[in-house]
């Protein structure tokens, strides 16, 4: 039976999950139907289909979309999209299909008034899932848009909804109303409003939409303006789910209020400064409304601020900036406190509150040392506050990060570059209560970059590069004597991508990686190492592409990847010894195909065959292609 009560709890979380992804794409979805219709703008039918496997995913997909004025006031518009992915398995082949559909039609009675009506289809049926994850959702809305004046507009729509999800169908009426006030000039400042209302009432359920956003902004003189936007929303979305008791309504009511203000400023002809403030209020309540209980599963207060400030000058030669940012944010849970909070009761995680800072300085300049040399040197420290009240998991901490990062190009001639890039980073992480400090660590990072570019000419062209990094990551209270959690990863990378050009229809691309990698353990005072792991990557990329005609293009080649890992043990004479761990190898060809005969139709196909061997694993071969037909009509 707990198994049982642990399966349920694992899927009620990933319902809740789904829930706010299907909150976010219904709510797109919608929008989307809110377009104002555009007449005399013809578009041709188009069409899309693609097909593509990887390893056992295929997919499927059909895209249609067409846009035509039937006569002077007349116009249709139709989109259609169908998705299907197939997971081929040994025990079950598992389809997931995701159709949307829209159909619209615009009239214009007058140059101020014209009439919309549109439906809508999204079906998805999802066993990719693992639950209830279907959707059947339909709409038909009719809507009025109104310009009184130029810079005003007005609509005002009716319609209704039908869904069933969780083997729920309901169906009920949906009414709303938006209004917008575009690039309104008044005392020398422009003005931008929208305001948007909506409901769907259901039965047992409610859907409510409101928006207010304003806009105001004034442009003083070059390089000097202000702007500020006041933001109000409220958003309400109920949805049928089900647990051991049967099914239920889940309510979510999510409210945004705040203010951005961006003012930039203009110091001289090649210096400005620039400030951005914003202050927002938020409110995230789910509530699952039973036959007899409401059971607040989340209330949350939030509060967020940001505030920004940046200088910057830019000369002949060189450049500077320098920056300042802050951000504060809190979460309050606003549902009642318990001593003994119950995990399986009605407040499973009864409510602490966090609040987390930011603080960041940053710093970037670069300059022309000659005609041939440029350098530039980014800067860098930050410093991160979390505190919360949960008494069971203190994990309140501080974080503090630096950045240096040095880059010099040096052009020898018009076919020769060189460039490197050096980088460290310096990160502490310290936990505020003692029962966590263990885990208190700092983390070093150095890397280097050079590269080199060599075109002597339009026929080829070389990129060569190598990295090296290393990443040191020690504990503070570590005893060498007892335990060493102190790790170190060290990384050699070798790059190189060349392309050959034979002739204005026929090139040849190469491109050749190498990494070399070790980790293991860390002795920070004598600054050693004890290797666990190494491995080496290979991977070799060629393509000959040709240009046949106008409308076709070839390309065939091969690519080949390998990996070898070793693990290190300390022998029994206290030398440390290799063994080889696995080795994969992937080697196979390569295809791609396109075709456009004429303005209204492409193909276009691309396909990789590998046959994989492995130490660990039976040979197999994998496919990957890729088929993308378009046409126009």
């Amino acid at each position: 039976m707990k198994q049982k009560d642990g399966e349920h709890d694992h899927r009620s979380a990933a319902r809740w999950c789904l829930f706010v992804v299907l909150l976010i794409s219904t709510n797109s979805g919608i929008a989307q139907l809110k377009q104002e219709p555009t007449f005399h703008a013809n578009r041709p039918l188009r069409t899309k289909v693609t097909f593509g496997q990887r390893l056992n995913i295929y997919d499927w997909l059909y895209v249609l979309d067409y846009q035509k004025d039937l006569d002077n006031r007349l116009s249709l518009a139709v989109n259609e999209s169908f998705q299907s992915t197939l997971q081929s398995i040994s025990s079950d082949d598992l389809w997931k299909d995701n159709q949307k559909l829209s159909i619209a039609m615009a009239y214009r009675v007058s140059d101020r008034l014209a009439a919309e009506a549109n439906v809508l289809s999204h079906v998805l049926s999802d066993q990719l899932a693992g639950f209830d994850n279907d959707v059947v959702f339909n709409s038909a809305t009719t809507r009025l848009i109104y310009k009184p004046l130029p810079r005003v507009q007005m609509r005002p729509w009716v319609g209704s909804h039908w869904q069933t999800q969780t083997d729920q169908s309901d169906r009920g009426t949906v009414y709303g109303f938006d209004a917008s006030v575009a690039d309104l000039a008044l005392h020398g400042y422009r003005n931008d409003l929208n305001l948007l209302g909506e409901q769907a009432v259901f039965p047992r359920r409610k859907n409510q939409d409101l928006r207010i956003n304003y806009r105001l902004e004034r442009q003083f003189y070059e390089s000097t303006a202000d702007t500020l936007t006041l933001v109000a929303e409220r958003l309400r979305r109920d949805s049928f789910d089900a647990d051991a008791d049967g099914l239920f309504v889940r309510d979510l009511v999510q409210t945004n209020r705040g203010f951005d203000n961006r003012l930039s400023y203009r110091i001289s002809s090649d210096a400005g400064l620039h400030f951005t403030n914003a202050l927002f209020a938020t409110g995230f309540r789910v509530t699952n409304v039973k036959d007899d209980t409401s059971e607040v599963r989340r209330d949350d207060e939030g509060f967020e601020s940001r505030h920004a400030v940046r200088v910057h000058v830019a000369k002949r030669g060189w450049f500077g900036s320098l920056g300042w940012s802050f951000r504060f944010r809190e979460r309050n849970d606003q549902r009642p406190r318990s001593s003994k909070p119950d995990p399986f009761g009605r407040f499973p995680s009864i409510g602490f509150d966090t609040e987390d800072a930011l603080v960041t300085l940053t710093g970037r300049t670069g300059f022309a040392v000659s005609r041939s040399d440029s350098l530039s040197l980014f800067a860098s420290a930050s410093k991160f506050q979390f505190d919360t009240s949960d008494t069971t998991n203190s994990n309140s901490h501080d974080q503090q990060r630096w950045q240096v990062t040095v880059s010099h190009v040096h052009r020898f001639d018009r076919s020769l570059q060189l460039a490197w890039r050096a980088s460290a980073f310096l990160n502490h992480f310290v936990f505020i209560s003692g029962r966590f400090s263990s885990g208190n660590n700092w983390e070093r990072n150095l890397q280097l970059t050079p590269e080199i570019v060599y075109a002597p000419g339009r026929r080829l062209h070389v990129r060569q590069s190598f990295t090296v990094r290393a990443k040191y990551q020690t504990f503070d209270f570590d005893d060498p004597a007892t335990s060493n959690r102190n790790l170190v990863n060290r990384q050699f990378i070798l790059t190189n991508a060349s392309r050959y050009r034979f002739s204005a229809r026929n090139r040849l691309e190469l491109r050749f990686n190498l990494e070399l990698a070790e980790q293991g353990k860390f002795f920070y005072r004598l600054w050693r190492q004890q290797r666990a792991l190494s491995w080496r990557n290979s991977e070799v990329q060629g393509t000959f592409k040709h240009q046949a005609g106008s409308g076709w293009q070839f390309s065939t080649g091969f690519s080949f990847f390998q990996q070898t890992r070793w693990e290190h043990r300390v022998g029994s004479a206290g030398r440390s010894e290799r063994f080889l761990n696995e080795r994969h190898t992937s080697v196979g060809p390569t295809a791609e195909v396109f075709y456009r005969p004429g303005p209204t139709i492409e193909v276009a196909f691309a396909g990789n065959v590998q046959f994989s061997t492995s130490t660990r694993r039976r040979s197999e071969r994998v496919n990957l292609f890729d088929l993308n037909l378009n046409w126009s009509l």
